[in-house]
């Protein structure tokens, strides 16, 4: 008799266990592993606009760079190669800012 009590009892508890350890996890896989996958893509999509926009930021400071380079590579052939400073002055510097 009371072995049949211990198994019966047993055999409530780890039903229960099982029961609730399957309860878990359906709980855990619907909501918060499902929330974790939404901040997740949340958050990767605000990293992903802060390195657009570091790209672009770097993108137009390089612009700007190579524009100011670019004239000063004008200039250093004009001085360089006297036979097109002529040239260089009249379409580069416009003389009623003098």
């Amino acid at each position: 008799m009371t072995s049949s009590l211990n198994r019966k009892i047993l055999l409530t508890l780890g039903s229960l266990g099982i029961i609730l350890v399957l309860l878990t996890f359906v709980i855990l896989q619907q909501h918060i592993v499902s929330a974790f996958q939404n901040f997740e893509a949340k958050e990767s999509r605000t990293n992903l606009s802060r390195v657009e926009q570091a790209i672009n930021g770097q993108y137009q400071s390089l612009s700007a760079f190579n524009l100011e380079y670019a004239e000063w590579n004008d200039v250093y052939d004009s001085v360089n190669r006297p036979e097109i400073f002529s040239d260089f002055v009249n379409e580069s510097i416009y003389f009623p800012e003098f």
